[in-house]
């Protein structure tokens, strides 16, 4: 797949344009994991629905496949998308956004990127982009908000070492 340059138009008109770059990519094959044979059924919970508990084993693809799956639902759709990824280790929220982005043939920092402390490879196209916890937090005092965020996933291994402070934050909205 050859790189395409992005125009210098306005974000909303960069955000079209990756849309249709995601969209031009749709004969995308998934990797086999469990979790792609429960991919509409996982797409059509999360549009409708605020909350959204997916139990799944390791490897299973809940943090590679799914948020990629709404990413490219939305795209299908030329809907805005904007998902956050929460990973409880740096590491592991460069290295699930660098795999995603080779698999795609994606440059990383464009469509998908990451965010750990004051390490950051994504602009303001990026769609879909891993965090840690911390990171996320700053970004929610920060806004004061979670509007800014069409999805936000979070990672079990954060919901099993966070104190509450973290959900009292980030479900206050809801």
């Amino acid at each position: 797949m050859k790189a395409r340059q992005l125009s210098h138009r306005s974000p909303a008109g960069r955000a079209k344009e990756l849309d249709k770059i995601c969209l031009f990519q749709m004969d995308y094959s998934y990797p086999v994991l469990p979790i792609l044979n429960s991919r509409e059924e996982l797409i059509s919970l999360i549009e409708n629905n605020s909350v959204v508990i997916i139990h799944g084993a390791t490897g299973s693809g809940k943090s590679t496949q799914l948020p990629q799956f709404i990413l490219d639902y939305h795209s299908q759709k030329s809907a805005y998308s904007n998902i956050i990824v929460t990973q409880p280790r740096k590491i592991a929220a460069r290295s699930i956004a660098t795999w995603i982005s080779n698999e795609r043939n994606w440059t990383l920092g464009g469509i998908v990127g990451y965010q750990v402390g004051l390490e950051k490879k994504a602009t303001e196209d990026t769609r879909l982009i891993y965090m840690t916890t911390g990171v996320l937090l700053q970004k929610i005092v920060a806004a004061k908000s979670l509007a800014e965020f069409t999805h936000i996933f979070i990672d079990e291994e954060v919901v099993k070492h966070n104190d509450d402070f973290f959900y009292e934050t980030l479900f206050q909205e809801y």
